[in-house]
């Protein structure tokens, strides 16, 4: 994989059937020393936006990583991971107030990673696929 690459992706399913994904990456330095974490969180960040945008109602937005939805509460504050989570933090909520207030109902469900689900495992690919095009570019 790419060095100083961290990237993201989500799947959306309806009826058992993808209708939808999006996938990137990113190299801000900055947040780096977070590793995978960073792109958890943007997968997650554009999961909601794409509630949003969409006006999507009876939504579930699974994800692998229980780091996402405790931050989804609270914000850390160890000051060496502020920044990330508290931006991270001050977005979903500015997501969940959106779709509190346009009458959108989200529940959001744990899956244990890399244990076969389909959903999941497609979202790895596409996480993974977001690096490996940085090199096919050129």
């Amino acid at each position: 994989l790419e060095k100083n690459t961290y990237s993201w992706a989500f799947v959306v399913y309806e009826n058992g059937k993808e209708i939808y994904f999006d996938k990137g990456y990113e190299t801000q330095e900055k947040y780096m020393k977070h590793g995978t974490q960073v792109g958890e969180f943007l997968a997650m960040c554009r999961a909601m936006k794409f509630v949003v945008d969409q006006k999507l109602t009876d939504v579930i937005i699974w994800y692998d990583n229980v780091q996402n939805f405790n931050c989804l509460e609270h914000v850390k504050t160890k000051s060496d991971t502020f920044d990330i989570y508290k931006k991270y933090f001050e977005y979903t909520s500015k997501m969940r107030q959106s779709m509190l207030s346009n009458n959108l109902t989200v529940d959001y469900k744990h899956v244990k990673a890399h244990t076969g689900i389909a959903g999941n495992e497609r979202a790895d690919r596409l996480a993974k696929q977001a690096i490996y095009e940085i090199n096919s570019i050129f």
